[in-house]
């Protein structure tokens, strides 16, 4: 594994920098974590942009949840994001997150059953994809030919 990213929306009330409260549903990013020898190899940022493009949302729309200084400091680098405004829940949010309409208001929570059974922002090599269920339902019935289905095409 070289890194994850979980991300999710979640109900939040955020306080903008003069004490406002808003109530939002944003996309938060819950973990994000690259394997230490594989940090500064551009693959957070790869990671983090094929994210933004399959949420189709801007990093500045986002709340990250209990951010590292090395978070913090990824955002910066990468998407300009800088001055965080602290939470009291823990999430960190920037400036432009209240700029504009709330459009991530009404944002819908995803849930487990909506997602598919495995996903990976990353292309995956034919070795790494998963099997769908109903080849591996005909391996088990074949267990005897002792290879699966397409594995050598």
């Amino acid at each position: 594994v070289i890194g994850i990213l979980k991300v999710g929306a979640k109900h939040l009330y955020v306080y903008d920098t003069n004490s406002k409260v808003h109530e939002r549903t944003p996309l938060c990013v819950l973990d994000f974590y690259v394997h230490e020898s594989k940090q500064r190899l551009g693959y957070g940022k790869r990671l983090f942009d094929m994210m933004l493009e399959h949420e189709q949302c801007a990093p500045y729309e986002l709340a990250i949840d209990r951010p590292s200084n090395k978070c913090l400091a990824f955002l910066h680098k990468h998407y300009n994001l800088s001055a965080p405004i602290h939470q009291v829940n823990n999430f960190v949010v920037f400036h432009a997150f209240f700029n504009g309409p709330p459009a991530a208001l009404h944002r819908k929570p995803s849930t487990p059953k909506q997602r598919p059974e495995s996903f990976s922002w990353f292309p995956t090599t034919e070795r790494q994809q998963h099997r769908p269920l109903s080849e591996v339902i005909e391996v088990s019935q074949h267990q005897h030919l002792g290879t699966f289905p397409n594995e050598h095409d």
